[in-house]
């Protein structure tokens, strides 16, 4: 089971370092487009936190053997990471004023996508495994 987890951070850590290298080697590209790569990297690091603590909600309910209580601990977590993430932007937007970037909040809502996706993927794997294991 330790194993499985270190695997889970490492696909995560894997996409979170894909994307950091694409917003740090086209960081003139993305600046001659109008995207900020400043939010772009602040949005990448926020949703690396955010799906490590999700996956952490997840690790918490392979433990039970309430079906619903898994499904109802994913779509938690999911609504948890959207509704910090609609919260940063508010304070985004706030701070920033006039300066709104949107090419780099489009960014960042692509990487949520990217980021939801391999989290799913990973917890319905390993709940494949678990359900396996337990016939």
């Amino acid at each position: 089971m330790q194993l499985d987890k270190i695997k889970d951070w490492m696909w995560l850590a894997v996409l979170a370092v894909v994307i950091f290298a694409i917003t740090a080697l086209g960081w003139t590209g993305f600046e001659k487009k109008a995207i900020s790569p400043r939010v772009l990297l602040s949005a990448n690091a926020l949703l690396f936190v955010l799906t490590n603590i999700s996956m952490r909600m997840h690790n918490a309910s392979y433990t039970t053997k309430n079906e619903f209580a898994f499904v109802r601990n994913v779509m938690g977590a999911t609504v948890l990471k959207l509704l910090v993430i609609v919260a940063a932007i508010f304070i985004y937007f706030y701070l920033s004023g006039e300066l709104v970037n949107m090419g780099g909040i489009f960014g960042g809502m692509f990487m949520y996508i990217a980021y939801t996706t391999v989290e799913v993927v990973l917890v319905l794997r390993r709940n494949a495994k678990k359900r396996n294991a337990d016939l």
